[in-house]
């Protein structure tokens, strides 16, 4: 299965701004490090909840099978859904047959289902859209208190010293647990 972003999200669920006065910060010097540690926020959270949290595009292409888990909800919306045969190049569903598929959609969980699968089908290739919006308060207000707590705590704890001397917040992992899914 490989998974790629091709669109990637058109900001960030928390603001420079309003981060920095989480991190009672007043001046411009550190607004650099500031905003790499809001990206890394939400890369970690991202991959802990199993969540798009600002919407994006991917193409998801995994060996032909019938039915489809799609990573990163919450699903906006399938835009493509094509297929390879041996030796081949992507085809559309329908250019060989009459296929075609079906999305059921939930908050947690987006299916793709073909219906029927080409037969000599080898990859399946779905492009799609998750997050749960394209502005930041399109994002649960539960998830953007994280991301603050979890940048507060990098920016508070900068350096390693090889030795474990800080977990992370216990409240950073109710916050995101809370809407964590599988796929």
């Amino acid at each position: 299965m490989t998974l790629v972003v091709t669109t990637q999200p058109a900001s960030e669920p928390v603001t420079l701004d309003e981060t920095k006065t989480h991190l009672r910060v007043t001046d411009t010097s550190e607004d650099t490090l500031i905003g790499g540690l809001i990206t890394a926020a939400r890369e970690y959270a991202e991959l802990v909840t199993g969540r798009a949290f600002i919407t994006r595009a991917y193409t998801l292409t995994l060996p032909a099978t019938a039915t489809i888990t799609l990573p990163f909800p919450y699903l906006v919306a399938v835009t493509a859904v094509t297929y390879t045969l041996p030796g081949d190049v992507d085809h559309p569903l329908g250019y060989e047959i009459n296929a075609a598929y079906t999305v059921n959609a939930f908050p947690s969980q987006a299916v793709v289902t073909i219906d029927p699968l080409p037969v000599q089908a080898v990859t399946v290739k779905v492009c799609y859209t998750a997050g749960f919006g394209t502005a930041a308060t399109s994002v649960p207000r539960t998830l953007r208190q994280a991301l603050l707590l979890l940048v507060g705590h990098w920016y508070t704890n900068r350096e390693t010293t090889g030795a474990r001397t800080t977990d992370l917040p216990y409240a950073v992992d109710i916050l995101l647990n809370m809407h964590r899914v599988t796929w």
